[in-house]
């Protein structure tokens, strides 16, 4: 309707009045404490994950949805012990009371460099995702759009590319 100049969205864009540029790429990675048992894996497997507690995003969170949408062939869904909107508590779960989460990269890069968490990826590219810049068609780019994209575009890639990662989770 208008009231908005512009948004950052995750996921994809399909209205004709809308335009976008993709500022910024990330991943989702299956997080544990480095401590736990699995740490030592280099392929997780469903039967490895199935019995163990999880920590996710609220429903509706677009990191919850990617990763159910990952899981709909599998007839199996993880064991959520907690529920958080924030990421601070969900690495707090991780650490303490040994569960599983899946979250995006950049929001376990520090803790992953302090070796206090480890992380896996999805083998492919399934759990990848795009954040776009978005506004009308007709709306004019201000000076202030211009701006958010730089500042934005300077966070393109995370610090941790998925090559980097050996780990893989095989579902």
């Amino acid at each position: 309707n208008g009231e908005l100049d512009i948004a950052i969205v995750e996921g994809e864009i399909e209205s004709q009045n809308l335009v976008y540029d993709t500022v910024a790429m990330d991943f989702l990675v299956l997080a544990f404490s480095a401590k736990h048992p699995i740490s030592a894996k280099e392929n997780i497997y469903l039967h490895d994950i199935k019995e163990l507690p999880f920590v996710m995003r609220e429903q509706g969170s677009g990191t919850r949805a990617l990763f159910e949408s990952s899981l709909s062939r599998t007839n199996w869904s993880p064991k959520i012990k907690a529920e958080a909107p924030f990421p601070q508590a969900i690495l707090k779960a991780i650490l303490k009371n040994d569960c599983l989460s899946v979250l995006s990269v950049r929001l376990v890069e520090q803790a992953y460099l302090e070796d206090s968490i480890s992380f896996a990826r999805l083998a492919g590219s399934g759990w990848n995702r795009a954040f776009r810049l978005v506004r009308h068609k007709d709306r004019p780019v201000s000076p202030a759009m211009q701006e958010l994209r730089r500042l934005l575009k300077a966070y393109e890639e995370p610090f941790i590319k998925q090559n980097e990662i050996s780990a893989k989770v095989r579902i």
